[in-house]
Order: structure tokens, then sequence, then C-alpha cells
């Protein structure tokens, strides 16, 4: 009878033990579902993408963020990771394809491939591997994406007789940072070549004072040197021969050396002056451009002006030198008329068709090209000659520089053409390739 009451107590007591634990355990379990609702309801908020995958693959768990994509978790799960990465870049990505061109190299971290079915884990894992995300409903349509991945193993991966489980890791869109990127380096582009303009245009004001004091000085005793030269030639030159004729004719010379330099005179002094007063006018011709380049004649209004037409007034005007060079093909678009100073403009033009010309050395062909962009006039000069070295291209501007041989060039000609499509509020650019040619862009706006 004692030992029935004994066992009865003792099975009292361990049912409510028992109870305790099941209280304790649906406590637990309590606690436990809370968490998981609360680390779910955080991971779901993120607005990056978590997941992780089998060794297959193929993703275990989706985070709700890649609804971005069009996709749902449910419908990626136990699907590859293949069918939403961008073809070209799942072959960069994967440990199957990428670890064989590994093979046998030593990599430091900062060497190490990026894997998006990393195994490595802590301070090894990939960070910062781009690939493009397919969206679902667009064709062809994909966002970049920023992947950092981890191994996740049964036990520490120092351990011996470890299972490797998968992948996991976070998935984030840079689409509009990639944009953001791209723009700035739009910005710093303009930014670098409104500089190099404004450098430009400040060495065009100081050169453009130096030109008008220097034009100034030299024009004065220039004048008096042709005046004095033509004086010579049209008062002197023709009686200085006859002179020199006679005194030859009546004088018996026997000394021979003398007879010789009486000859050499009379033949050769009508050369020098002519000569002379060659040079003295290429002198007044870059005294001209100089005064041209300094202060062009704003004065006088701008007129309503044909682009198309001023071009060809331009060929016509140069044809005589340049035909026997090159041939010309125009391919002119419509364009609306603009104010400007035509003459001005004609100066660019005869300047790029002549340089075309004697950048072509035998036979060639210039192309020139007109058309309408972007409330702008385009007007494009290509020629086949021999281009332009790299090293001169950020030079040809500069005033007296010049890559021709002497007297063939004054070295004012790009220099004045880029200050007067300036004054129209315009650009040049140009881009050359040695044994190819050049090709120099003008840019005007039609307001």
């Amino acid at each position: 009878m004692e030992d029935k009451q004994k066992t009865k107590e003792q099975l009292i007591k361990e049912i409510k033990t028992l109870k305790k634990q099941i209280t304790e355990f649906e406590k637990t379990e309590k606690v436990l579902k809370e968490s998981e609702k609360r680390y779910k309801m955080f991971v779901h908020a993120i607005p990056d993408i978590i997941y992780e995958m089998d060794t297959k693959w193929k993703f275990t768990f989706v985070s709700e963020a890649i609804k971005q994509f069009g996709y749902t978790p449910e419908e990626l799960i136990g699907k590859s990771i293949k069918g939403i990465i961008h073809h070209d870049d799942f072959k960069n990505v994967i440990r199957s394809v990428v670890l064989p061109k590994y093979k046998g190299r030593i990599t430091e971290n900062a060497g190490s491939p990026k894997l998006f079915d990393e195994r490595r884990t802590q301070h090894r894992m990939t960070k910062h591997l781009e690939v493009r995300l397919l969206l679902k409903n667009q064709n062809d349509g994909y966002r970049y994406c920023e992947v950092h991945s981890s191994g996740e193993w049964d036990r520490p991966i120092t351990l011996k007789n470890k299972k490797f489980l998968g992948s996991f890791g976070i998935i984030r869109d840079i689409t509009t940072r990639k944009q953001i990127e791209k723009e700035l380096k739009k910005t710093y582009k303009k930014l670098k070549d409104s500089e190099i303009q404004l450098i430009q245009s400040e060495k065009m004001v100081g050169i453009g004072q130096f030109a008008t004091a220097t034009a100034h000085e030299i024009n004065n005793p220039l004048s008096g040197i042709i005046g004095n030269l033509e004086i010579l030639k049209e008062d002197y030159l023709e009686d200085t021969l006859k002179i020199l004729y006679e005194y030859e004719r009546r004088i018996d010379l026997e000394d021979e050396r003398l007879k010789e330099h009486l000859e050499d005179i009379r033949r050769n002094l009508p050369i020098h002056i002519e000569d002379s007063l060659k040079c003295t006018e290429h002198i007044k011709e870059i005294i001209t451009q100089l005064l041209t380049f300094s202060r062009p004649d704003e004065r006088k209004p701008m007129e309503e002006t044909d682009i198309n037409k001023e071009i060809d007034k331009s060929i016509s005007f140069v044809w005589h030198e340049i035909k026997y060079k090159c041939d010309i093909t125009k391919d002119f678009q419509p364009l609306p008329k603009i104010l400007s100073h035509p003459t001005h403009l004609a100066q660019v033009f005869i300047n790029f068709l002549t340089n075309a010309a004697q950048a072509i050395e035998d036979k060639g062909h210039i192309t020139i090209k007109t058309y309408l962009k972007e409330s702008h006039i385009f007007i494009e000069f290509t020629d086949d000659g021999k281009g332009i070295p790299k090293k001169h291209l950020d030079k040809i501007f500069d005033a007296f520089f010049t890559t021709k041989e002497a007297g063939k060039g004054t070295g004012l000609g790009l220099t004045i053409a880029y200050k007067i499509i300036k004054d129209h509020r315009g650009t040049i650019d140009v881009v050359s390739e040695l044994g190819k040619g050049t090709t120099f862009t003008i840019k005007l706006p039609i307001d």
C-alpha cells in the first residue's frame, strides 16, 4: 500500500516537472517565433537582396527585396542563380568557370577571384562583385548590382572533415550610382574642356594685346622700307641698269673680275629688289593678321548668313590654288540662316581649305559636311592628308605655332580662326591620325 502511495506521489511530481518543462518549452518556442518574426521583418525591410543558395547554385532563401526586379521569393526558391544573371557575367562569377583560370597561381586577398558562389568566409569573403541582374518583365533589361558573398559550412572552416553547405550574401542595386558616376565623368570631361578653352581664351587676350602693340611698332618703319624699295624699283632701277650697261659698252674692261661683277649686279639687282619687296609684303601680311586677330571689325553689324553659300564662295576663292592637289566632296544639309560676320567666317573656311590641301602630299580628297544638331550648326572639314602628330594637337591654336617650312606659314591662321569662331559663340574641335588625315569641326549656335 505504501509502495502504491509512493508511486502515485512520484508520478504526480514527474507530471508537474513535465508540465513545467512544457511551459518552459512553449515560452522558448514563443520567444523563438517572435525572434524569427522580427528577423524576417528586418530582413525583408532591408532594400538590399539577402540570399542563400546551396552547392548547386539554387536559391534556398531570397528576401522580399527581389520583388524590385519583378520576381517573388517563392518562384526563385529551388531555381538556379544562372536564370537571373546576365549571361555575359555568369561565366565571370561562378566558381567552376573562374577558378581553372587561376590554377597554379598564388593570390593574395586583393588578387583573388570574386565569386558569387563564394566558399571563403570571414575576412576573405567576396566583396564588391559587380554583376547585371536581369529584370523579369523587360526583354534584355537589367540593373547593375554589387554582391557581397560568403561560404557556409557545417563546422569551422579550419577543421577537417567539414562539409560545404552553400553560399549566402547580399545583392545591392547600384544602377543609380553607376548612372551618377557616368554623369560625373561627363561633367568632369566638360569641366576639363572648359578649363582648356578658358586657358586658351586667356592666352588669346594676352597675345592680342601684345599683337596690337607689336604690329604698330613694326608697321611704321616697315612702311618706310616698302616705300623706299618701291621708289628704288620704279624710279632708279631702270636708270641704274642703263648706266651700268653704257659703262660696260664704252669702257674696254680688261679686268675680267670687274666685268663679271658688273654683269652680276645688272643681273641680280632687280631680283634682290623684287625679293625684298616680297619679304616686306609677307611681313605686312603678318601685321594685318595680327591686327585682325587683336581687334576684328566688330563695329559692322552681323548679317543673316547662309553657311552653305559662304563655304561655296570660299571654295571658289581658293580653287585655283588647290584644284591640282585634291578633289572636294560636299555633303551639305539644309541649314537655317544665322547672324554672323560672313567675311570673318570665310577667312576661317579658306584657312581650313588651304591647310587641308597643304596636308595632302600628292593627290587627295577633302570632304566638307554641314548638318544641324541640338540647336547648333556643325561644319566638318576632313582631309586624307598626313595628319597632325598627337604632341602638336594642343598647340595648333597657339599664335605663331606652325610645322610648315619657313616662309610657308605665319602660324596665325588657326589662332585667328579660333578667335573668330569664339567671337561667334562657337567652338572648334580637331581629331587627327597620322597617315590617315584630320577633321576640324566647327560648332555654331543658331540663335
